[in-house]
């Protein structure tokens, strides 16, 4: 079941330029990709913020981790993205 990211939704930039497509049919608002990949990642940093901040003592893990995903992604779309990858 734990298939490598790219297997299962192709690279970043190609996943999450149909992410803001959606989004701009749902909303009118035009996003970049680099955008789109940030919405998942200010969810993540969010449930980080109420578990360790506000006066809760819960570490959430998944979440972090999940951060660091998005971010990685983040990373791996703005590359491909300056570098004219399609």
């Amino acid at each position: 079941m734990n298939k490598d990211r790219g297997d299962e939704y192709g690279p970043p930039h190609e996943d999450y330029a149909k992410v803001a497509q959606i989004f701009a049919a749902l909303t009118g608002i035009e996003v970049s990709i680099e955008q789109a990949i940030m919405f998942p990642l200010a969810m993540k940093l969010a449930r980080i913020r109420t578990n360790s901040f506000d006066g809760k003592d819960g570490w959430h893990r998944d979440s972090v981790v999940d951060a660091c995903g998005y971010l990685a992604c983040l990373s791996i779309a703005h590359t491909a993205l300056s570098e004219g990858v399609e």
